[in-house]
């Protein structure tokens, strides 16, 4: 909400149209909904695994299955896709890239720099 706050007011200053309102909906609601969306997907390979370990150890058809190790199968499993979801993604960081590049930042400054005047 602060951030809100702060974009009308600097759309006020500036004399551009800023729709608030749509604004604290789209956070509020479509924000929220998608959040809660990406945690239903996220958790989904659990609640599979629980209903067919469920289903399995509930029909006696299973039961060989089950005693050369159908059930901790499906647990390995469950535990390599929860830790592969789960994975921080290896993201490169400013200090690595100006290491790699030194003239980075230069040259970045001097693109802005070209397409301002391009532009304005």
């Amino acid at each position: 909400e602060d951030q809100i706050r702060k974009y009308s007011e600097d759309a006020d200053f500036s004399n551009l149209k800023y729709d608030r309102d749509s604004e604290e909906y789209m956070v509020r609601h479509v924000f929220r909904s998608s959040i809660v969306h990406a945690g239903e997907v996220l958790t989904a390979p659990y609640r599979m695994t629980e209903r067919l370990l469920r289903f399995v150890n509930s029909h006696s058809e299973f039961k060989p299955f089950l005693q050369n190790g159908l059930a901790e199968t499906i647990l390995e499993v469950e535990r390599k896709k929860e830790q592969s979801v789960f994975e921080m993604p290896q993201t490169v960081s400013w200090e690595r890239v100006s290491n790699k590049l030194p003239r980075i930042f230069y040259d970045l400054i001097e693109v802005v720099e070209n397409e301002k005047r391009r532009f304005f």
